[in-house]
């Protein structure tokens, strides 16, 4: 009885070298798109907060902001933050429907680039975000915000990579500036050294 040849075993493709170099035959290999865990999380919405909060909320049509107004125990401090038995009610509306908010970054940052414009807003799908103390700072308005946004010094001289020198308590100098700093005190030096050395001679001049 005649043996039924079995089916050939595919091999794996070869490869040849030639010169140093090797050419290879690359298969495609298909892989699913990973999106973040919060990216793929659905879209909250203004019934999904607590009821305490949800109670008291206002959208803002212009801006997208959830805006919490006063009641339900509810108040609104001087600076125009919303709070509930002296916690932020945004914070709050964040780890009830995202999660925790992270040690690494624990101010929860109303976003303006997402146009956030209300400080008792708590639009969770984009208008907070955790960030670092630095971050926070350097978004806002303060002083410090203000100078590390500049890209010029006072006497306009740019912050480029060459000019820009960083002191070792991370603050920006300009380095055009520190040269005729430099230059104005050598000059000073020198204008004082040589009204000591003409000193003697204009007194004996004097004594004469």
């Amino acid at each position: 009885m005649s043996r039924r040849p079995e089916p050939k075993k595919s091999r794996p493709p070869v490869t040849s070298r030639k010169g140093g170099h090797s050419n290879q035959t690359v298969t495609s290999i298909r892989i699913p798109n990973q999106v973040p865990a919060t990216a793929q999380a659905c879209r909250w919405l203004v019934a999904d907060l607590p009821a305490r909060i949800a109670a008291n909320v206002t959208v803002d049509q212009a801006s997208g902001c959830w805006v919490v107004s006063a009641g339900n125990g509810i108040t609104i401090d001087k600076d125009g933050y919303a709070r509930y038995r002296g916690q932020l009610v945004h914070r709050l509306a964040y780890v009830e429907l995202v999660g925790e908010i992270p040690a690494s970054r624990p101010i929860l940052d109303h976003v303006k680039a997402a146009g956030c414009v209300w400080r008792s807003c708590v639009n969770v799908n984009s208008h907070l975000e955790p960030v670092t103390t630095r971050v926070n700072t350097l978004r806002g308005t303060s002083f410090a915000a203000v100078n590390a946004a500049k890209t010029r010094c006072d006497h306009g001289h740019e912050f480029d990579l060459f000019n820009c020198y960083y002191r070792p308590n991370g603050h920006r100098d300009c380095r055009s500036c520190i040269r005729d700093r430099v230059k104005r005190y050598r000059k000073r030096r020198r204008q004082r050294a040589l009204a000591a050395a003409l000193a003697p001679a204009a007194d004996l001049g004097r004594a004469a």
